[in-house]
């Protein structure tokens, strides 16, 4: 099924529920990436727990899970449908991500810069 967190521009004011530190520490690979690129990015980070991962080893794996994947090879796409499908070819992606997901949602329906 999954679990997902988000943070808007905004930021956020309580502590995440679902995925508790494993969102940090993605959230501190994707910063450390922007901070060396200055740039300023929408980032949909998408987790795909096998069934042969049966050891949990901790949120350092996630971190250095993240800044290994930033410093790979990057895809491009054209709009978010784009990007999701190619999603959807690279990782088993839940069914029902796409509506549950407030960040897709808000960047399908998004009309201005916030």
């Amino acid at each position: 099924m999954g679990s997902g967190d988000y943070e808007f521009y905004s930021g956020r004011k309580e502590y995440v529920k679902n995925t508790a530190g494993a969102y940090y520490a993605v959230r501190l690979a994707v910063l450390e990436k922007l901070l060396q690129l200055k740039e300023q990015y929408s980032v949909l980070v998408i987790r795909e727990i096998l069934p042969e991962y049966f050891v949990p080893l901790g949120v350092w794996v996630v971190r250095e899970g993240a800044r290994k994947a930033l410093e790979g090879e990057s895809i491009s796409a054209e709009d978010m449908q784009t990007a999701l499908m190619i999603a959807k070819s690279k990782v088993l992606f839940p069914a029902n991500l796409e509506r549950r997901s407030k960040l897709i949602t808000m960047l399908k329906t998004q009309t201005t810069l916030i």
